[in-house]
């Protein structure tokens, strides 16, 4: 992996922390390890001992991953001023990593002389932590759009870890084999993103555990395993009600023979549509005459280095895509890079092997799925905002709920205790029914 420059934050803050995965991932933050370099630690009450402790786990989240690239603190075109403090140090970027980075203490450990005590160097152990919204490649500089920005809003890496949150424990509630790609927190960048459409919104960052992504990168080949796999997965879901599928497809076809196709409600142009493929196409699609439309929708697994069909065994990660719903309307489609329209298999509503969510075991619609308004937020000025920049299926109430949060814990109104308060009642809360 090439190493990229980065400049230290000087307002990057702890938003959520979920401080026991940090100690198993990282012995040296355990309280026993904390203590000897911190005895004073030991004299302290329990709560506030514990306190404490948090709080010199979040000293070392920040001076070890509280970064931006260089590339996208030198411009203001996607983001309000970024200002920065102390001298600039490396992190990894490793190949399809548009606005992820991988830091690692011992790049940047000579680094940390500002707000960070020389205890705290000296027990800087080698670490590595996976992070997404930290800023632009220099060969990709950023410009305007929520993909090519370099950027994560607030409110979209709390709902990302929310939705890891609530996927991993309906695995783990299942006894299956799957996993997500564990989530150590979510940090506030201090500075905003701009949009096209004059909205801007709070910059954060999601806390991710490094891994390996598998060797074709978003690349899927039709009737591999790792295609098999992804469509367990999605099947799995369903049950709870739960989808990686936001992008819909529309099939019609027009009376000279030839097949209108609309993405997301836009004309998809292809010229692998000739004559050739057309049949299998319409056959796959299930158009039988001019008058139909057919609607699918495409699902986004994306899988960790290591998945085992035998074993029935995979870590996914990226959250973004996902949604909740109350019945899947659509039939599903397979993303496969190696065929025409990158369609792989299709699975029709009336297929026995389409599955609808489960009443008894499905997340919450009123929580989580697209009602409006969720935990008090949703009919503000600033979490409306967030309208013009975001897909409607994107739009849901976990996106309101974290932009709620996001915008409250920047303007102060919300400490961190009560950010993760609440982001632990409303998970329980889309678990009621898998108690």
């Amino acid at each position: 992996m090439e190493t990229e420059t980065v400049l230290r934050l000087k307002d990057a803050r702890i938003v959520y922390a979920d401080y026991p995965l940090l100690q198993h991932d990282f012995p040296h933050l355990r309280e026993e390890n904390l203590l000897v370099q911190f005895p004073d630690l030991a004299m302290l009450p329990r709560q506030e001992k514990q306190s404490a402790i948090e709080e010199k786990i979040d000293q070392w989240i920040i001076a070890n991953v509280g970064y931006v690239s260089e590339t996208q603190a030198i411009q203001t075109s996607v983001n309000t001023p970024i200002e920065t403090l102390g001298k600039p140090s490396l992190a990894y970027r490793p190949p399809g990593y548009g606005r992820a980075l991988v830091f690692s203490s011992q790049l940047h450990k000579q680094e940390h002389s500002e707000g960070t005590t020389a205890a705290m160097q000296s027990y800087n152990a080698a670490a590595l932590i996976d992070v997404k919204g930290v800023g632009a490649s220099p060969a990709t500089p950023p410009y305007l759009g929520s993909h090519s920005n370099g950027l994560l809003p607030l409110g979209e890496a709390i709902r990302e870890l929310l939705y890891q949150q609530l996927i991993e424990r309906l695995f783990a509630q299942s006894d299956s084999n799957y996993w997500t790609v564990p989530h150590y927190g979510v940090v506030d960048l201090g500075f905003d993103i701009k949009f096209a459409e004059g909205v801007k919104e709070h910059a954060g960052a999601v806390l991710r555990r490094a891994h390996k992504r598998t060797q074709d990168g978003d690349d899927v080949y039709f009737g591999t395993s790792k295609y098999k796999m992804e469509k367990k997965v999605e099947l799995f879901l369903r049950r709870f009600g739960l989808t990686s599928a936001n992008i819909v497809w529309e099939f019609s076809q027009k009376n000279n023979g030839t097949l209108n196709v609309l993405r997301n409600g836009k004309p998809h142009v292809s010229d692998e549509i000739g004559a050739k493929v057309l049949p299998s196409i319409l056959k796959m699609v299930g158009l039988s005459n001019t008058n139909q439309e057919v609607k699918l929708e495409m699902f986004n697994i994306q899988q960790a280095e290591g998945a085992s069909l035998e074993k029935d065994y995979v870590q996914i990660l990226d959250f973004g895509s996902f949604n909740v719903r109350e019945k899947f309307d659509y039939g599903l489609m397979q993303y496969a890079t190696d065929r025409p329209l990158s369609m792989g298999g299709v699975v029709q509503a009336n297929n026995p092997e389409f599955i609808q969510p489960d009443p008894q075991a499905s997340v919450p619609f009123e929580l989580w799925g697209l009602t409006g308004s969720v935990e008090g937020y949703g009919n503000t000025a600033e979490t409306n905002s967030i309208k013009q920049t975001k897909s409607p299926k994107k739009l849901d109430n976990p996106m309101i709920f974290g932009t709620g949060l996001g915008n409250d814990f920047r303007a102060g109104k919300l400490s961190k205790t009560a950010v993760r308060q609440k982001m632990t009642k409303y998970i329980n809360d889309g678990l009621r029914k898998n108690k």
